[in-house]
């Protein structure tokens, strides 16, 4: 029984540094920009990657959603409309336009369905307590060329747009907000950049002055949470472990920097890591401990003018440099947690007969249960060992070396499996394992030509990986998540 052949873990901290280097060296460009009230920069899928004609750009404007009443070119608005959900009742204030070659109606359509399936508005004011002020505009941008133009046309100097353009997954100025397409390949990049840029523009249009990584750590957290809304749960929960994952490494390393020198730190260049990540990591730290109205009545605090350092402490119940040291305590307690094991969650259809066999990572020999249709749970220990109610088989030992930082689910037809009519020799699931987080990275397929298949979500055959759950649950790591 061989393992698929070895992948670079796609978020590896290597990844992630030169991903950062280019985050950092565009941070200076933008506080170097000509300051302008509002505007909010975003760098949110740099690591994620890890997506009216204007009169400026002579595209044809597409304005899918519009208040009740405010339609012109024909039809009648009824004196008394159907009164509609709140949800959709702030959608009407959002108008989505395509811009450029390569956006089309298509493109605005898709973002509509996305804003109405998260909830966008509504989401991000239950949970920060600021609502929707005033339209807001959301340009999909078809190319590198048209995103340059409409940042130029923001404000943004030619040569800073040039360079912004290339690598920014969104940027929001006031309540304009620009989405290229190009660094946004699939809805669940869209609705975390979405609802990440939507965050801003209603920050921006609530609270004078807020602090850098507590606009960026709510922004990302309200991105995820979009994400979270449309995207597969266990690619979601591999995704965002793999994220913190890289902030854990950095507090092993002893290389994080203060929150409170987030913007200072990030223009002097000395930042190696993605700091809009610790920032999430520091929001959803407060969530989790002090709860919602906490962060709400922060805000609310802010927005009625008290100074930032008392405004933290009079919400949250001590200083910012307090909470820092929490917060660089929590990441290195988790940076020594143990890989106790994973508990998996398994539906299993009639399609797959056979077995389902288990490594841990660092073991050399395979665990392994007779595969039955129904739901399951699987407790696979830091031993290999199984816990579960499917019939255990005899272990096999591996042929390769073990492998330090992955675990493998192997299925083991009884009978031969083909894919696209090409016999199967291999195939299963690989979680990705540092830290004590364990968190799925491919399922895999192996074909008899000799030619290896990956795909991101976890099902195959009639099996699926329906959830994922850590059994140390004392890393604190794992209540952010």
């Amino acid at each position: 029984m061989k393992k698929h052949p070895d992948r670079v873990f796609h978020l590896s901290i290597a990844v992630i540094a030169i991903f950062v280097t280019i985050v950092s060296v565009l941070s200076i460009i933008y506080e170097q920009m000509p300051p302008a009230v509002g505007r909010v920069l975003s760098f949110t899928h740099i690591w994620s990657s890890l997506h009216a004609k204007s009169p400026w750009l002579g595209g044809t404007a597409q304005t899918v959603v519009s208040a009740a009443g405010r339609a012109s070119g024909g039809g009648s608005v009824s004196d008394k409309p159907a009164k509609q959900p709140a949800n959709q009742t702030l959608l009407n204030d959002i108008h989505i336009e395509a811009v450029g070659k390569g956006a089309t109606a298509e493109d605005v359509a898709n973002a509509k369905r996305i804003l109405e399936q998260v909830g966008a508005p509504l989401l991000i004011e239950k949970t920060t307590g600021m609502p929707l002020r005033q339209p807001v505009t959301i340009e999909m941008i078809g190319n590198t060329s048209a995103y340059d133009g409409a940042l130029t046309s923001l404000g943004v100097n030619a040569s800073e747009a040039s360079s912004l353009s290339k690598d920014t997954g969104g940027f929001t100025q006031n309540s304009t907000i620009l989405i290229p397409l190009g660094q946004n390949k699939d809805n669940a990049d869209l609705a975390n950049t979405l609802t990440h840029e939507l965050t801003h523009a209603i920050f921006n249009q609530n609270i004078s002055s807020l602090p850098s990584w507590m606009n960026e750590g709510i922004a990302v957290y309200m991105g995820m949470t979009g994400q979270k809304s449309v995207e597969n749960a266990m690619v979601y929960a591999g995704y965002e472990r793999q994220l913190a994952e890289s902030i854990v490494d950095v507090a092993k390393q002893n290389q994080l920097q203060p929150l409170e020198a987030d913007e200072s730190v990030i223009l002097s260049g000395q930042t190696d890591y993605d700091y809009e990540l610790q920032d999430w990591l520091a929001v959803s730290d407060l969530i989790s401990t002090d709860g919602l109205p906490a962060l709400q009545h922060y805000l609310s605090l802010l927005q009625n003018h008290m100074d930032e350092a008392t405004a933290f402490r009079t919400a949250f119940g001590q200083t910012e440099s307090a909470f820092d040291a929490s917060l660089t305590k929590l990441l290195r307690t988790s940076a020594a947690a143990a890989d106790d094991g994973v508990t998996l969650g398994f539906n299993i259809t009639s399609q797959f007969t056979g077995k389902i066999d288990f490594l841990q990572h660092g073991k050399t020999e395979w665990q392994g249960v007779t595969a039955k249709p129904g739901h399951y749970q699987i407790t696979v220990g830091r031993d290999g060992r199984l816990e579960g109610s499917l019939p255990a088989v005899s272990p096999t030992p591996d042929i390769d070396p073990a492998d330090t930082n992955t675990i493998y689910i192997s299925l083991m037809p009884s009978g031969p499996l083909t894919w696209q009519g090409e016999k199967v020799t291999d195939c299963g699931f690989a979680f990705n394992v540092r830290d004590g987080l364990y968190s799925f990275e491919d399922t895999w397929v192996s074909l008899a030509s000799g030619q290896t298949l990956y795909e991101s979500t976890p099902t195959l055959f009639g099996v699926t990986i329906t959830s994922e759950s850590e059994v140390d649950a004392a890393n604190p790591i794992v209540k952010l998540l």
